[in-house]
């Protein structure tokens, strides 16, 4: 649908669909409405090309993220898209699903849609180049990237998993196992070293038996569980490095028959909607997800506008505060003898 076919459609000029779709120069109340009306009826699209070539704009930001079925990234993505539809800015919504190939693949279609931001919740720890060469203002999470254009968020997940760990180890436990992710991306590297770090200063030598690589995913954890489960001396307590395998390592004690945490304790980290309606509560490490959200955003829209970034960004480090908090719920204890 074009605007020559929606001027006729409302019987008013072409210059007048334009000012009104650009909200620009006067138009009279019963010519806006009729334009409004046309408008709704034909299901007119704007064209972001065309907008973003008449206001330097098209009021679009895309936002990748690794996994959006997983509660904490879709919360996430739930707070950016409320705060930038204050903004009157739109979101294009992708799923790397832990792909860096799709990530690129992703940051291709957001530049040919001419997007004016770019959100990318990292898949990997390796420079991505495509976002550099896209020249679009970027923020990214936990992926160092040194460009004018773009600030990266770092966040402390080696301290959250020392605390969720720690906790586990003031119950007395010693054979503390850890469900990971893939250790090619940098969030459960972070989080293995913090366990790890942990242990040490407890005084528990690491057992790399007890480390279990997983997917991320509820079945993931509810798979590792069994593994560990079947072993000839299982743990007594386990840390998930996210909510979702933590509760499939849950569903997984539950089902062998086993009480949490009287048989065995579980930790997990990310704090989702669903953590604190398991049975038992399910402790777990925190960081606040609308704090995080707006930090995202003003940076971005910081880097949208090239004001002052060097000075707005020294700001930004300096006042970053989200810290991982432990949130103690009732899936961990000593183990009842």
């Amino acid at each position: 649908m074009t605007i020559k076919e929606i001027a006729a459609y409302a019987k008013v000029s072409i210059a007048t669909v334009s000012r009104v779709i650009n909200e620009s120069g006067y138009v009279s109340p019963d010519k806006e409405q009729r334009v409004k009306d046309a408008l709704k009826e034909l299901n007119y699209t704007p064209n972001f090309a065309a907008k973003k070539l008449r206001s330097g704009k098209s009021n679009t930001i895309g936002l990748i993220s690794p996994d959006n079925s997983n509660p904490f990234f879709a919360q996430l993505g739930r707070y950016i898209e409320d705060l930038c539809y204050e903004k009157d800015y739109n979101i294009i919504l992708c799923d790397s699903d832990y792909s860096i190939e799709k990530e690129n693949e992703y940051i291709n279609i957001l530049t040919q849609h001419q997007v004016d931001g770019i959100i990318l919740v990292s898949s990997g720890n390796s420079e991505n180049k495509s976002l550099v060469d896209s020249g679009i203002p970027f923020v990214t999470i936990d992926q160092d990237i040194k460009d004018n254009n773009g600030h990266c968020i770092s966040i402390n997940y080696e301290q959250g998993a020392y605390l969720a760990v720690s906790h586990l180890a003031s119950f007395g436990h010693s054979r503390i196992a850890c469900i990971t992710g893939s250790l090619s991306s940098t969030i459960p590297k972070q989080r293995l070293t913090g366990y790890s770090q942990a242990l040490y200063e407890a005084g528990i030598e690491i057992d790399e038996s007890l480390i279990v690589k997983s997917d991320f995913r509820m079945e993931g954890g509810y798979n590792a569980m069994k593994d560990l489960l079947a072993r000839k001396n299982p743990p007594t307590a386990v840390f998930a490095i996210n909510d979702n395998m933590a509760i499939g390592a849950m569903h997984a004690i539950h089902e062998a028959g086993l009480r949490i945490p009287e048989d065995i304790s579980v930790a997990g980290y990310d704090d989702i909607v669903f953590s604190a309606v398991m049975n038992p509560p399910l402790t777990t490490v925190s960081h606040p997800v609308s704090n995080l959200a707006k930090t995202i955003l003003e940076l971005l829209f910081v880097n949208m506008d090239r004001m002052n970034i060097s000075k707005y960004a020294e700001m930004y480090v300096n006042s970053l505060s989200i810290k991982p908090e432990l949130i103690v719920r009732k899936s961990t204890g000593s183990l009842n003898k």
